[in-house]
């Protein structure tokens, strides 16, 4: 399997969105812990919240 180089310098939209939820996924893993699922659903709203404001 090939590894795939990710710019974490680019602008946020140009990122993959399920990258975006990954990584505020584990942010908020992070700050507070919590149970994968409901880490990635709260991030999924979060990301998704942002893309239609």
């Amino acid at each position: 399997m090939t590894e795939i180089e990710v710019d974490r310098q680019a602008p946020a939209a140009a990122r993959p969105l399920t990258e975006r939820i990954a990584e505020r996924a584990y942010e908020i893993w992070q700050s507070r812990g919590g149970d994968e699922r409901s880490n990635w659903l709260e991030a999924e709203r979060q990301i998704l919240a942002e893309a239609t404001a």
